[in-house]
């Protein structure tokens, strides 16, 4: 048989389960705030989300413009001109000199420095020379250097070419 409860009885029960309730609530509520105090009181109370989302934008624009920067001084130095040394070929003529036969690409009204080596079989620097070639009516130019050595040398090579400022 059921027991059928009176009103008075169910509301008593109501309000006694909400009493209970509400006591475990607001003990909840007392234990997630002295956790957050806690917190605060250890590392700082946390960052409103606004000032958050500005530190991101401002840290991106920040990269971003630097990205910027970084492209404008590579494209700036790649779109520079300069000086090509490009090797022919080369001649041991005896002990004492090697001629080199290369060709130099610069700017027609420039002037530009190339350094040439004259190198032993164990690749040692038997010479070295500088040849500075000014402005010329084309933009490759063919040259014939020689080096002279103090030994016997087995190659002649170009070590760099640079336009003259």
């Amino acid at each position: 048989m059921v027991e059928s409860k009176a009103p008075a009885d169910r509301t008593a029960e109501s309000a006694a389960e909400s009493t209970a309730g509400r006591a475990a609530e607001s003990t909840a509520d007392r234990t997630a705030n002295s956790t957050a105090e806690l917190l605060a009181e250890r590392y700082g109370a946390p960052t409103p989300p606004h000032r958050r989302r500005r530190a991101l934008w401002l840290t991106a624009g920040g990269l971003g413009a630097v990205g910027i920067a970084a492209l404008v001084m590579i494209a700036v130095g790649f779109f520079e001109p300069d000086a090509t040394g490009s090797q022919v070929g080369f001649d041991v003529v005896d002990d004492t000199q090697v001629q080199v036969i290369f060709d130099v690409t610069k700017p027609e009204e420039a002037t530009a420095t190339c350094t040439l080596e004259a190198l032993t079989e164990g690749y040692g620097q038997a010479g070295i020379v500088d040849v500075t070639i000014g402005p010329q009516q084309q933009h490759t130019t063919r040259i014939t250097t020689d080096i002279a050595t103090t030994e016997l040398a087995t190659t002649g090579v170009i070590r760099e070419c640079n336009l003259v400022d």
